[in-house]
């Protein structure tokens, strides 16, 4: 597997900074400032695309396909993100949420 330099926890960050500032000419903030409800719509409507997008994937496996499942799939994360952001939870909150529930017992 390739490693990649670029994070999550680094885009939550990049995220939570620009809300925080209320960067203009920031999509993070303008969503952010849209309010919840704006940006959990953003959340379905990304993670429809991205069922959808798995489903033509398995059907048509091509590059492209693959391309754009992967598109869809990080349009999602940064959505989730920006949502966690708006709601005051820290990124570190959900990998410690992931940790406990893959804990070997």
């Amino acid at each position: 597997m390739p490693k990649n330099n670029f994070s999550l926890e680094e885009l939550s960050e990049q995220i939570c900074e620009k809300i925080s500032r209320r960067e203009k000419n920031s999509y993070s903030y303008e969503l952010a400032k849209a309010g919840v409800e704006k940006i959990t719509r953003k959340v379905g409507e990304e993670a429809l695309e991205v069922v959808i997008a798995a489903f033509i994937n398995e059907k048509k496996s091509s590059k492209k396909t693959r391309q754009d499942l992967i598109g869809e799939v990080s349009d999602l994360f940064y959505h989730s993100l920006v949502l966690l952001a708006s709601q005051d939870i820290e990124f570190a909150e959900v990998l410690k949420e992931l940790e406990k529930r893959n804990k070997k017992k």
